[in-house]
């Protein structure tokens, strides 16, 4: 079950409800966000693979990989490519893809 932690404005949340993601599985908040809140979210949605962007230390990467450790839970980290022709996708479902055949 995919659970999507987006900023919490309203067109982001459409965004996501479009896709089909009930607002349920959807966590609107501006990061960066502490340990303790990390793994919150972890274990509540009892979440087994982290899916994030590289935004560094101030985007709060250290703490979302410490939150992903101490839960065992499996990190996915997406960098942006050097050239941009290579590793973009276009759809949701072209990464899901790509992130499901890479965990198994």
């Amino acid at each position: 079950t995919l659970v999507a932690r987006i900023l919490p404005h309203e067109d982001s949340l459409l965004a996501a409800e479009v896709v089909g993601i009930p607002r349920e599985r959807i966590v609107a908040g501006r990061g960066p966000f502490s340990l303790e809140e990390n793994l919150s979210t972890i274990r509540r949605f009892h979440i087994g693979c982290l899916v994030t962007k590289d935004s560094g230390e101030a985007g709060g990467v250290p703490a979302k990989i410490e939150a992903a450790r101490q839960a065992g839970c499996k990190v996915v980290m997406v960098a942006r490519p050097k050239d941009a022709s290579k590793g973009t996708f276009s759809s949701l479902d072209d990464v899901v893809s790509e992130v499901k055949a890479r965990v198994r």
